[in-house]
């Protein structure tokens, strides 16, 4: 009777441990809305973005972002944007690879009276992404954008914070 509780035991034992590393861990607790500074990403020089996650799954998450960004001109003013973005996240636990696209819609003195020019962006990038409310958001970003017919490069780095849900 004691060997056959043995067994049992450490069939038991075995089992758990085995569907533990098994089994994929649900991240459903990522933060789903988060608030951010930007450097040099798609927005400008900086930017301070809202971030909503749309999808999420075990492995991969998809999320929206719009901002307001502001970056010096060559005429010595100051020009104010709207990035906005849509985002996919691959990865496990707090690190995610990023890749996404988006515009930033751009203003300045000059071009209020004509318009606003219209930047289409994209990012390639990897982010520690909070698992709760009020954690620690970093992102480091390859940024490339289409201004004045010409392919420019940015590399972004973004700190932030995710909002209670």
């Amino acid at each position: 009777m004691k060997n056959l509780l043995s067994i049992i035991l450490a069939f038991f034992l075995y089992s758990s441990v085995h569907a533990q590393f098994l089994t994929p861990q649900t991240y459903s607790a990522l933060s789903t809305r988060l608030l951010y500074l930007e450097f040099m990403g798609n927005g400008g020089n900086y930017s301070l973005n809202y971030e909503q996650l749309i999808a999420l799954s075990d492995h991969a998450a998809a999320s929206t972002r719009f901002g307001v960004s502001a970056f010096p001109s060559g005429d010595q003013q100051m020009e104010f944007g709207i990035p906005v973005t849509v985002s996919g996240f691959f990865g496990g636990g707090n690190l995610y690879g990023e890749i996404g696209a988006g515009v930033n819609v751009e203003f300045n003195n000059r071009l209020m009276e004509s318009g606003a020019d219209i930047t289409p962006t994209g990012i390639l990038g990897l982010r520690f992404h909070p698992d709760y409310d009020g954690g620690i958001l970093i992102r480091l970003s390859y940024t490339p954008f289409w201004r004045n017919n010409a392919l420019e490069h940015g590399v972004g780095f973004s700190i932030g914070f995710g909002l209670k849900s």
